[in-house]
């Protein structure tokens, strides 16, 4: 699963038409739909029930709508601190990030972090 799937199906979802949505995306509308298919296949959920033209989201996408959302707005919140910190003159180390002793060339070690689960699933 990459962020570009989440975000075609994120804007497929909201338009709930795959034409509207390739058009924003500036994508083919078969491009898309293959995308879409390919996380359909690897979530092994459908996303979206079909009906002629139109398509709506099941149950399944509703849940991973918002999640798609959340983990895509966190992508960008990173992004935008990481250029943020590129335009500064020298950067400011990580408050999570502390050597063992102030002489150069000393591994840092991880100190106050909160612990990192492990995903196992998703």
């Amino acid at each position: 699963m990459t962020l570009d799937q989440l975000k075609y199906f994120v804007l497929t979802a909201r338009f709930e038409h795959i034409g509207k949505a390739a058009k924003i995306l500036r994508l083919n509308p078969s491009t898309l739909s293959h995308a879409i298919k390919k996380l359909e296949d690897e979530l092994t959920v459908e996303l979206f029930e079909k009906n002629g033209n139109s398509i709506r989201l099941t149950g399944h996408g509703k849940a991973l709508q918002g999640q798609a959302e959340d983990l895509l707005n966190s992508a960008n919140r990173i992004k935008q601190d990481f250029v943020s910190r590129g335009k500064e003159t020298s950067p400011t180390p990580s408050p999570h990030l502390q050597t063992e002793t102030n002489r150069p060339g000393s591994a840092p070690s991880i100190v106050g972090s909160p612990p990192v689960q492990r995903v196992t699933e998703y």
